[in-house]
């Protein structure tokens, strides 16, 4: 009866013209309410689109180290130690400025490039629920599908001696990253998959420093470090949040933490609220210009 009542007013019949003009307002009103439920939308959908891209840049690695012999293995973690040690004296500026740093070793992109795509491990921090993959490099096309290894620095696959840099925006409207990196606190645990093992770091430094003051530290002697940055403030950028994790023992019995489910936290429980929000104004509007029509009929 409703689609009558619109079809009659479509062809032309008799309705008077204030509610012609009552009608025509809520047209647009609904379609307004409708494009701004898709513009909430928009964040989470992108987010998880990109979660899922990334997902499969780690899977697609984590088979390849399976299928992978154990020599090619021990080959791969050989030359990522040889490349680290001579990377001792080589100095590093803050990596999100352009052309920081000096020229980049001549096998760098060879190493822990096992797939040949430039992942070259996997970073996981439960607590905040981060499940990425590590780039080589920090290109835009590198921190747009995750983590960035910052050169000059040890590679992601420690050992002694070692401090390796990993960078990743945050902020960004379709992708979460380092998004909640600022909720970590000392004693915090975030992960490292590489080549087939899986090394435990503890966060044992937490540090904000301006642009110019950041300086890559040098290894520290016996220790295996990793330093993850971002930006921050959220929204400004005006600093480099800089937290440190000092390797510790990896026990099996954590395995069970690390199996990454899409969890509601931080950024991601707010694109959840903005899906709710959506739903609701679209159902309200579709309520709304149900009533109308109803009471339209009643004059026809």
């Amino acid at each position: 009866m409703i689609t009558v009542a619109i079809h009659r007013i479509v062809s032309g019949g008799y309705m008077d013209k204030e509610f012609k003009r009552k009608l025509k307002f809520n047209i647009v009103s609904m379609l307004i309410v409708w494009i701004g439920s898709a513009a909430l939308l928009y964040p989470f959908i992108a987010d998880y689109q990109a979660q899922l891209v990334m997902n499969i840049a780690v899977s697609k690695l984590d088979d390849t180290v399976q299928h992978t012999t154990s020599q090619a293995l021990l080959k791969a973690r050989k030359a990522a130690q040889e490349y680290d040690d001579n990377l001792f004296g080589i100095p590093l500026h803050d990596p999100f400025s352009q052309d920081a740093g000096y020229v980049i070793p001549k096998n760098y992109n060879s190493v822990l490039n096992l797939n040949g795509d430039g992942v070259m491990a996997q970073l996981l921090i439960p607590e905040i629920d981060v499940n990425l993959p590590i780039y080589h490099g920090i290109s835009e096309q590198s921190l747009a599908n995750g983590v960035g290894h910052v050169e000059y620095t040890s590679t992601p696959y420690g050992g002694k001696n070692r401090h390796s840099f990993l960078a990743a925006h945050r902020g960004l409207p379709n992708r979460v990253l380092f998004t909640d990196l600022n909720k970590l606190h000392k004693g915090s645990m975030f992960y490292i998959k590489v080549l087939g093992e899986t090394h435990a770091y503890k966060v044992n430094n937490i540090q904000v420093v301006k642009p110019e003051d950041f300086v890559a530290t040098r290894p520290e002697s016996g220790k295996d470090l990793v330093t993850l940055v971002t930006c921050t403030p959220y929204g400004v950028n005006s600093h480099r949040l800089l937290v440190t994790g000092q390797r510790v023992a990896f026990k099996q019995k954590e395995l069970q933490s690390l199996q990454q489910d899409y969890k509601l936290t931080g950024m991601r429980l707010v694109y959840v609220l903005m899906i709710v929000l959506s739903v609701i104004l679209f159902i309200l509007s579709i309520v709304r210009f149900v009533r109308f029509l109803r009471q339209g009929k009643q004059q026809i």
